[in-house]
């Protein structure tokens, strides 16, 4: 019988440890088969990445992550970031819902940030149909957050089909319909991340073959990265030297104007108030390691580091690395080296920062915060990675 609730789904997938494990296709459990797959992508990301709009573009993707998971509490849902966007995995009841969370998204960037959210369902049958499949894994992150990571091809197969530009895309939704939906929970408030080790390097790698064959060679890459990169404590680029709050009204901007969309002017105006001098309050509380509001200070940078989402796979292996330009040569010198390009392409994007969007749950722990790189991330390791994989397809 296939399941009724997000969290059972959810909470029945065993915790995996370490990086190496999630890569194991034994560990993952398939969505089940009448569920469906929730995408959102901002359109024209590459122009408006080139325009300096990487905070907005990245604000919006996980706007709707915190929406989409408001509407679930205290249920948890399979869900991932990929930048300029997300993709979420939920049971059948919820479609509407979701829809209307969807469509309040999408309006909130075109209306507060002038970007065309693209968003769009599709049935997991559709995708079982079609010879792939969503399959779901629980990695710890620390021992009050964990993060899904996704295998078996169905999230790429639902993006393709959403992205589908044909008239009367089915899997497409119009902005138009009921639509609402709670940002609680969405918080922008660091300055970008300068790399401890002189640049910071967003990573897509997609192995190509066979079950067994993508997860040797995702094995094999995670090896690589570790010999170039050192562990996930050397290599993550949030680090506490460089994690400032944000000093000036403009670096609010985004919260500020998710936080209150379809707000009034008054409440508008009282939010950037409140946000500013909750922003104070934080430089003081944490210099000095107070508690405050149900939350021990002390230790909330280093949770934040600990709950870095820069380490995930979603039919791909991403990375957000903090290295130096050598050590980047060296990856991608021993990727060359180990694989063909029929079996491994990759994109990747160098910038001298990360940023960091956060949903919070409770300061106390509960919070998990997105990574990407500066001036572009994911969004053009993927350009990059796309442009590799059409050199690779056959002359029509």
């Amino acid at each position: 019988m296939p399941e009724k609730e997000s969290g059972s789904f959810v909470e029945r997938l065993p915790l995996i440890h370490s990086l190496m494990e999630v890569v194991d296709p034994g560990v993952y459990r398939r969505l089940p088969e009448d569920w469906l797959i929730a995408v959102t992508d901002v359109q024209g990301s590459t122009e408006n990445l080139a325009r300096g709009r990487y905070k907005e573009v990245n604000g919006v993707g996980v706007a709707a992550i915190a929406a989409v998971r408001n509407l679930h509490k205290p249920e948890e849902i399979p869900f991932v970031f990929g930048g300029d966007g997300a993709t979420f995995c939920l049971p059948p009841e919820r479609r509407e819902d979701v829809a209307a969370v969807l469509r309040a998204s999408c309006r909130m960037a075109r209306e507060d940030f002038n970007l065309s959210l693209r968003i769009g369902i599709v049935p997991h049958r559709e995708i079982l149909a079609r010879g792939r499949e969503v399959r779901v894994a629980r990695f710890k992150l620390t021992d009050w957050v964990t993060q899904t990571m996704f295998m078996g091809g169905g999230l790429e197969l639902a993006d393709e089909l959403v992205k589908d530009p044909r008239p009367n895309n089915p899997y497409r939704l119009s902005e138009k319909g009921r639509q609402s939906a709670d940002f609680s929970g969405l918080e922008c408030r660091w300055e970008n991340i300068p790399s401890r080790h002189g640049e910071t390097v967003a990573y897509i790698f997609r192995a190509i073959g066979n079950e067994q064959q993508r997860a040797s060679a995702f094995r094999k890459i995670i090896t690589l990265v570790e010999e170039a990169y050192g562990d996930a404590e050397q290599s993550n680029p949030l680090h506490l030297g460089g994690l400032k709050l944000a000093t000036k009204p403009a670096h609010l901007r985004l919260e500020h104007r998710v936080r209150t969309f379809a707000e009034g002017a008054v409440r508008r105006w009282s939010y950037g108030k409140y946000l500013r001098l909750q922003v104070l309050v934080g430089r003081i509380i944490m210099k000095y390691g107070l508690k405050f509001a149900g939350a021990d200070w002390s230790h909330y940078r280093e949770d934040l580091i600990a709950n870095a989402d820069f380490r995930k796979i979603d039919d791909c292996l991403r990375f957000v690395l903090s290295g130096t330009a050598a050590q980047r040569q060296q990856l991608l010198t021993s990727v060359k080296a180990a694989f063909l390009p029929n079996e491994v392409v990759y994109g990747h994007h160098v910038a001298e920062s990360a940023i960091v969007t956060c949903v919070i749950d409770s300061y106390q722990h509960e919070h998990l915060h997105f990574v990407d790189g500066s001036s572009g991330g994911y969004a053009l390791a993927a350009k990059e990675m796309k442009a590799a994989m059409k050199a690779l397809a056959p002359a029509s």
